[in-house]
């Protein structure tokens, strides 16, 4: 499916900007001080595979965090950004995550990469709203050979009573959303959200953002709202 050319020529401009910022972000908090690394740094070197648990890590450092797991990537993320709603999650080894309204936006470093996330049809993301009939979707993804695809599906949000749900530092009765898409010619993908039930925002989330995308899983440790 091709792309809109408005929002590919936005995009690589806001690419640029978010890439040169957090190079900059990364290596400041990485060489400051001759004393070696920050414990913001710190925490960005441990975002390896087989890193530190991430509760431990999340507990010895007072800075907005997200536990992460995909196939390559397991550790602790440090919110290093926030503009207009978005934070941006990033990592010394290459990995960042975007979110928007505390929902996955975009990636970078998983090799196919998601560029961006719009619901055209809702004023807030449906996970803010009740139980859904339905909405649209879409979302641009570059894949691992650099063509730029724009996917679109019909999503559906599913949410039960709240439930206890463990997180890395602590234990909160929240409701358990599983997300289906149907995407336009490209299959079903599903993915499981939890969030508060009277605040509804987004704890933690687990599934596959697009169609032949990877399995992303995170969860808030310290909250940034």
């Amino acid at each position: 499916m091709r792309t809109n050319p408005l929002f590919l020529r936005e995009g690589r401009l806001r690419a640029a900007f978010a890439c040169l910022g957090l190079g900059i972000f990364v290596s400041l908090i990485t060489a400051c001080g001759s004393g070696g690394p920050t414990p913001l740094g710190a925490s960005l070197q441990s975002m390896v595979s087989g890193g530190p648990d991430a509760s431990s890590r999340a507990e010895e450092i007072p800075y907005a965090s997200l536990a992460v797991h995909t196939e390559h990537h397991r550790g602790l993320l440090i919110l290093g950004a926030m503009s207009n709603g978005h934070t941006y999650w990033p990592s010394a080894e290459g990995l960042s995550l975007q979110l928007h309204d505390g929902g996955l936006f975009a990636t970078a470093g998983l090799g196919a990469d998601l560029l961006g996330t719009h619901h055209p049809d809702l004023e807030t993301p449906p996970w803010r709203g009740e139980a859904s009939a339905g909405y649209r979707i879409e979302r641009h993804v570059r894949d691992d050979s650099g063509t730029v695809v724009r996917h679109v599906g019909q999503g559906t949000l599913e949410c039960a009573a709240p439930s206890a749900r463990d997180l890395p530092l602590a234990t909160l009765e929240l409701e358990r959303c599983r997300e289906r898409i149907d995407w336009q010619g490209d299959g079903t993908t599903r993915a499981e959200l939890w969030r508060d039930p009277e605040t509804r925002d987004l704890w933690a989330y687990d599934g596959q953002a697009w169609p032949g995308g990877p399995m992303i899983a995170w969860q808030v440790a310290r909250p940034w709202w």
